[in-house]
């Protein structure tokens, strides 16, 4: 069996406070442009926010004025896609969109990104992220990854637009209690 990862840990403390927040996981692992990033970061938060696809659809067209949504049926269930309208705008439009739903819905979220590294290796990604991220008041970010060396850099070099805005909380090995 596979040892307990901070994949693990992080669905298990999603599982623990979910009675009391919106909570909701997006895996970067994978993407390799803003568009696939928007996606996931989309479906994320509908699925966790809606409980019916048709009110979920309101929400995007509501939220996301820079895209046009598309939704698919696919092998992971019901997934949405974009065609750009305007690029530029859609990131800021989907982090955007995080807060008002909370707004519209009165409750707070928490949401997760694993493999945020991801935001790091997209030129212009973590401008984007921190400028939108910092006026959500009803938003809790974790961000989550693999590659330490990057993360460290987004967080500890004077040049980046993450320095000081986050707390690092490393996470050494979790013995196993026999």
């Amino acid at each position: 069996p596979r040892r307990l990862g901070k994949t693990s840990l992080l669905k298990e403390a999603m599982r623990r406070i979910t009675e009391k927040r919106i909570v909701v996981y997006i895996d970067l692992f994978g993407c390799t442009n803003e568009k696939e990033i928007c996606e996931r970061i989309t479906n994320a938060v509908i699925n966790g926010a809606y409980t019916k696809i048709e009110k979920a659809v309101i929400a995007i067209k509501e939220f996301i004025k820079s895209a046009n949504p598309t939704i698919v049926i696919g092998k992971e269930g019901i997934e949405l896609r974009f065609e750009f309208c305007e690029k530029e705008k859609t990131l800021r439009d989907v982090l955007k969109m995080i807060q008002k739903i909370t707004n519209k819905k009165n409750r707070k979220m928490v949401a997760i990104i694993d493999e945020c590294q991801i935001i790091a290796e997209i030129e212009g990604l973590e401008a984007i992220f921190r400028s939108e991220i910092q006026e959500q008041n009803t938003v809790c970010y974790i961000f989550s990854g693999s590659k330490m060396h990057v993360l460290e850099v987004m967080i500890k070099d004077k040049t980046r637009p993450f320095y000081r805005q986050l707390r690092p909380f490393n996470l050494g090995p979790i013995p196993i209690e026999e």
